[in-house]
Formats: structure tokens, C-alpha cells, sequence
């Protein structure tokens, strides 16, 4: 539900940054990303499930819900904080909530970051329930 708005929202932006005559060749290219994606994520997947089961006493998803997130909120931190004042552009949203609250735009969206992760460590600590 997240993502539904990811792929028209990419295809109009390329309609913004080519010209028509390089605009299907660009969505092409696009496209390609999903199957190659898979390609490579599902080995270092089945690979992290493989080798990493039992590991400090984790399951080999709980590894690969870490080991594969992780870079995810490493490069999304790094990207905000790149993009500097973010919290302005959104106006009103949970972003311009936290930058007002705690009057630092960079201050909040690490306390949004250090949220997300301890709900994720949450998750992953959670033990199974017994049959």
C-alpha cells in the first residue's frame, strides 16, 4: 500500500526528464530494475537464510530482515540528511511535526530513524509463541 504510488509517480517523472523520443528506452530501463532485482536479491537471500540460521540464536529471517533493512536506513538517513531541510518541503506532515517539536529538523528525523529501529529490534526480539 505503501509503494502504490512508486511506479506511475516514476513514469510521470521521466516524462519530466525526457524527451520523448529517449522516453521509452528510460522506461525500459526501469522496468528491467524489478527482474534483475530478483535475480540477484533472491541467491544473497536464500544465502543469508542458509548461513546465518541459528546465529546468536536467531532465525535465518530474523538475519535477513536486519542484514537486508539495514542498508535501507542507512542510505535513507544519509539521504535526508543530504537533502538538508527536508521538513520544509513537506509542510505539515509527520516531518514538519517532529522539526517543530523538536526544533531541529535533523534532531527529528533522527528521533523518527531511532523509532523505526526500535520498533524493528521490537520485532526481531519478540519470541515465537508456543504451541
Amino acid at each position: 500500500m505503501a509503494e502504490a504510488g512508486f511506479f506511475p509517480g516514476i513514469i510521470l517523472y521521466l516524462t519530466y526528464w525526457y524527451p520523448a523520443v529517449r522516453r521509452s528506452q528510460m522506461t525500459a530501463w526501469f522496468m528491467s530494475a524489478a527482474p534483475l532485482s530478483g535475480l540477484i536479491g533472491g541467491p544473497v537471500s536464500g544465502w543469508i537464510l542458509h548461513h546465518f540460521h541459528g546465529h546468536h540464536g536467531w532465525a535465518g529471517w530474523q538475519w535477513l530482515f536486519v542484514l537486508e533493512g539495514l542498508p535501507a536506513v542507512v542510505l535513507g538517513i544519509a539521504l535526508i540528511n543530504a537533502l538538508g531541510n527536508l521538513a520544509g518541503f513537506f509542510g505539515p506532515s509527520i516531518i514538519g511535526w517532529v522539526k517543530q517539536t523538536s526544533q531541529s529538523a535533523s534532531g527529528g528525523i533522527l528521533v523518527l530513524a531511532g523509532f523505526m529501529v526500535l520498533c524493528a529490534v521490537l520485532v526481531l526480539l519478540t519470541p515465537k509463541p508456543q504451541k
